[in-house]
Parts: C-alpha cells; sequence; structure tokens
C-alpha cells in the first residue's frame, strides 16, 4: 500500500509541475488576474525538493524548454501562476485505504472505477453534450451565435482576430479595442470560476489532471467536437486502465468530459454576455444551470467520494430545480410539458409500452416490424429525476422517494442493501418488490 500510494503520489506531483509551468508567465498579475511566484505555489503544494520529487529543478527544465533559455538561469520568482490554478490542483482527492479504513477504502476505490469507467462511454458524452445545451436553452441562453463564438475561442483562442472582435462586441467590453477585450475576457473567465468548476473535479485524481484554464489559449486548431473525438481516441488507446481511476484511461476520459462541459458552460456564458450580462451574472446563470462542483464542503466532498458518486449534481440540481418552481412556475411547467408529451401519447396509444420506459421518459419510434416494437427511452434531460424526486417528496410516496435515491448509492452499498433487505432496485423493478 505504501508503495502504491507514493507512486501515486509522484504521478500527481508531475501533473501538477507540468500545469504549473504550463501557465507560467514572466509578469505578475496577466490580465488583472491574481497570481503568486511559481516558487511560492510549489511550496503551498508541497511540491519542493526536499520531499523527493526534486520538483525545483524538474520547474527550472520544463520553463526552460518552454522560453527557450537554459535551465540554469531561470529564476521562479520571476515566473507567477495564476492564484486560481493554485486552487484547482490542491484539490482533494477521494479518501485511501489508509485513512479511511480497509472496507470503507476498498468501496471507496471500486466507485471510483465505477464512476470512470460509465462516465468515459460513448453515450454519457453525447447525453452530456445535448442534456447541457437543453439546460441552456431552459434558460434562455442556447443559440447559434454563443456555440459558435464559444467553439471559435476553443478552437484559436480569445486572441484569434476574428474572435477577439466578436468579443469586443459585447456590451461588457464596449469601447475595448479587441485585443483588450480579448485579454480581459480571459481575466473576467478566470476570475469566476465558471470552467475550472466543472464535471473534472468530480472526478478525482483523473480529472486533477486536466488543468486548462483558459480555453483555447494554446490554439489547438480544432473545435470542441474533434478534440472530443482526439481525446477518446487517446482514452480507447489506453483502454487497458479501465479499472484504475488513476490511468490515462481515466485521464483522457475526464478531458472527453471537460471538453463537453467547458463548451456547455462556455456557449452559454458568451450568449448572455452577448445579451448583454456582465461576467459576475451571466457565470452565475451558469453556475447554476451546469452545477457548480467546486461548491462542496468538506464534510460533501467525502459524502460524495465514498458514499454518493453523484452527489454534487444531484444535491445542486435538485436545490435548482425547487428554486425554478418557486421562481418561474410557468416556464418549469412549460419545459416539462414539451419534454413528456412524446412519453404521454405513448401511453395513451399504446397500452403494450412496459411500464418502465414510459417512466424513463419512453416513447415508440418507428419502424415496427411484426409484433415486435421499438422504444427510445433513458435520454438525459438534467433536472428532470431531480423534479420527480420533488414530487414524490411532496406526495409522501415513499416507494417512489427510495427508487429515485437509491440507485445514486456507492454501488457496494447498494448490493448490500439490496440483499439484506430483499428488495431491488433497477429499471422495470419496484423499489419495494421481492426477488424471485
Amino acid at each position: 500500500q505504501y508503495v502504491e500510494g507514493r507512486a501515486r503520489a509522484k504521478q500527481t506531483a508531475a501533473s501538477q509541475l507540468e500545469a504549473v509551468a504550463a501557465h507560467a508567465t514572466d509578469h505578475a498579475n496577466p490580465g488583472g488576474v491574481p497570481s503568486a511566484p511559481v516558487n511560492e505555489i510549489l511550496g503551498r503544494l508541497g511540491l519542493k525538493s526536499g520531499d523527493g520529487y526534486g520538483a525545483s529543478e524538474r520547474m527550472r527544465e520544463l520553463l526552460a524548454k518552454k522560453t527557450g533559455a537554459s535551465a540554469d538561469s531561470i529564476n521562479l520568482h520571476q515566473f507567477h501562476v495564476p492564484e486560481e490554478l493554485y486552487n484547482a490542483l490542491r484539490t482533494p482527492v477521494a479518501g485511501t485505504i489508509q485513512d479511511t479504513g480497509v472496507l470503507a477504502g476498498v468501496a471507496s476505490y471500486w466507485q471510483a472505477i465505477w464512476r470512470n469507467a460509465i462516465l468515459s462511454w460513448p453515450s454519457r458524452y453525447v447525453r452530456d453534450l445535448l442534456g447541457g445545451l437543453y439546460s441552456n436553452a431552459v434558460v434562455r441562453a442556447l443559440s447559434v451565435r454563443g456555440m459558435s463564438l464559444a467553439n471559435d475561442i476553443m478552437k484559436n483562442g480569445a486572441f484569434d482576430e476574428s474572435v477577439a472582435k466578436r468579443i469586443a462586441g459585447m456590451p461588457h467590453y464596449k469601447g475595448m479595442n479587441p485585443s483588450a477585450a480579448a485579454e480581459q475576457f480571459y481575466a473576467d473567465l478566470a476570475a469566476t470560476q465558471l470552467t475550472t468548476g466543472g464535471k473534472r473535479l468530480d472526478r478525482g485524481v483523473a480529472g486533477e489532471a486536466v488543468t486548462e484554464m483558459f480555453p483555447g489559449a494554446d490554439k489547438p486548431g480544432s473545435g470542441a467536437l474533434v478534440q472530443m473525438l482526439k481525446e477518446y481516441g487517446e482514452t480507447l488507446k489506453n483502454i487497458t486502465g479501465v479499472f484504475n481511476p488513476e490511468s490515462q484511461f481515466s485521464v483522457h476520459g475526464a478531458k472527453v468530459g471537460d471538453l463537453s462541459d467547458t463548451f456547455n458552460r462556455l456557449s452559454g456564458y458568451t450568449e448572455l454576455m452577448l445579451q448583454g450580462h456582465a461576467p459576475e451574472s451571466a457565470a452565475e446563470i451558469m453556475k447554476r444551470t451546469h452545477v457548480d462542483y467546486s461548491s462542496l464542503s468538506e464534510r460533501e466532498k467525502q459524502l460524495r467520494n465514498n458514499f454518493i458518486p453523484f452527489y454534487t449534481f444531484a444535491s445542486r440540481m435538485l436545490g435548482e430545480q425547487a428554486r425554478r418552481i418557486i421562481e418561474d412556475p410557468a416556464m418549469t411547467k412549460g419545459a416539462l410539458s414539451l419534454l413528456t408529451a412524446p412519453q404521454r401519447y405513448g401511453s395513451e396509444h399504446d397500452a403494450a409500452m412496459p411500464e418502465y420506459i414510459g417512466e424513463k421518459f419512453g416513447f415508440r419510434l418507428p419502424g415496427d416490424q411484426g409484433e415486435s416494437r421499438t422504444y427510445g427511452y433513458n435520454a438525459d434531460f438534467p433536472g428532470l429525476e431531480q423534479l420527480g424526486l420533488i414530487r414524490s417528496l411532496a406526495t409522501g410516496d415513499l416507494g417512489d422517494t427510495i427508487d429515485r435515491t437509491a440507485g445514486m448509492l456507492n454501488p457496494l452499498y447498494k448490493m448490500a442493501a439490496e440483499n439484506i433487505t430483499g428488495t431491488e432496485v433497477g429499471p422495470g423493478k419496484r423499489p419495494l418488490e421481492m426477488k424471485r
């Protein structure tokens, strides 16, 4: 256990050093973003040479490669990195076997394996991308111009001439020349922590390896979808690491998810900015819409890491749906009516439709063959499950409440509870139905 833990610590340290070097500049507070000297950041991260990693020497080598200077001439006091990068790199990871107890540690490690594996499945990326666009539409932040601008930012960076001109056209940057507007755009985006507080924070060590703070700053030359495909190709190349939550399979899988999440957040943010919102206002709407994954308390992080793998999304979205019901019930009712129209039609015109399909936003698809029927179901529309839970709680439906919440548990704890109680939770199964 000690050797394995030491190896993981070295891998994490190497990733942190590369992230610091990638964002280091030779001047303080770039674009008005608070920063700190590189040597200070290394100390605060616990990466000083004395701990056995040779961090200072390695950092000089990385900065020398970046600047073209010799490693001996690099003064770490003269290079600065944004404080926000430090905040992202120091995110606590899931508890280990040593600090949580053997049984709890095994359950947590198994949960991390399970979560990284299912989140790296192709259908999950499609659902997250489309679900995010739907969420933007609900808050009136979905537009072709917003998606186009976000894609170009992620492709060529904010300082690209065409991109900078469109940013300068935002009311908030009125009167600025394109270059100054682009610089301020990045500074405002970093200050809001919109793109650094995304889903990757829920991926543990693998998510921490994704350290990009300024979308498109490295000018990848390809848009969000192409970048996602490239990263997923790397995921497949490392498929043997599917059972290791810290493997390159998990790291590249986290990167694919982060690209999708960043695109949805950035496209909604830019559209709201084009509408006239200030950065803080636009970011707040997007954080509520796509969840602020950096908002958990230490106790909540333990709950997420050990017991409820998707606690962050479930808890924050539950609060957001309750807020929408109170503040804008008409919008909530309209969105639900539109989304459930296919399900209602299927239920009224197809008596043979299985109950579990109807409960999972199901509808009949064309192309029947004889007695065979084809259905589509389990589409991912963020917030629908939470609205269903609110309904169950409001009506006192204990069975439905258990059905909607038991599936959120750590898989090992869920299986143990099912076997102890003789109940089963799953598609087509009522929560309190005895196993046969």
